[in-house]
């Protein structure tokens, strides 16, 4: 799979409009979301690693964001408090791993 690289642009109204390294636009919305997120991870992995932060303490956060990513049906520019407390209440996780993927979440979104 070839990884393909957006230059985003924010139009005039403040919504954001992706296109393809390549010249061509997205084919589809969904896509250019994915490749969003996808670009929004490799950018939160490099900030942790500039931290000197381990990497199998940065591949459980990364995979919590994803399984709540999951969950919560959407992207993180439209996720909302609601969805994470949902998200824990029904995770039936102790508290110490709520706490974890607490702090996962917020690390990223912050």
């Amino acid at each position: 799979m070839r990884h393909v690289t957006p230059a985003w642009r924010v139009s005039r109204d403040g919504t954001a409009g992706g296109v393809c390294a390549g010249g061509g636009g997205w084919r589809d919305a969904a896509a250019g979301e994915s490749a969003l997120f996808e670009e929004m991870l490799v950018g939160w992995r490099r900030q942790q690693l500039s931290r000197r932060l381990g990497g199998s303490l940065i591949e459980r956060r990364e995979a919590t964001v994803r399984r709540f990513q999951e969950f919560a049906q959407g992207w993180p520019w439209s996720w909302r408090a609601e969805e994470l407390e949902r998200w824990v209440a029904e995770g039936g996780w102790a508290h110490s791993t709520v706490r974890n993927y607490q702090g996962a979440v917020g690390a990223f979104c912050g």
